[in-house]
């Protein structure tokens, strides 16, 4: 992989997790109508943690989806 390749796939990630982390500061400013399931046993998840990777793996599948 050539280094403007790299330099353009660095730059993504820095500017995807920008973004992922002002929606989770949203939804911390918001925290008292998070809602929080069960994912198992002893294992929390929220609607923020779901919807954030989500957000991330769609980015993702956008600008590389051949990888």
């Amino acid at each position: 992989m050539a280094k403007t390749e790299l330099d353009r796939r660095l730059q993504f990630a820095i500017n995807l997790a920008r973004r992922a982390g002002d929606i989770a500061l949203e939804y911390f400013r918001d925290r008292g109508g998070l809602v929080v399931d069960m994912k198992g046993a002893q294992d929390w998840v929220s609607e923020a943690d779901r919807n954030i990777e989500t957000f991330i793996r769609n980015e993702i599948a956008k600008s590389f989806a051949d990888d």
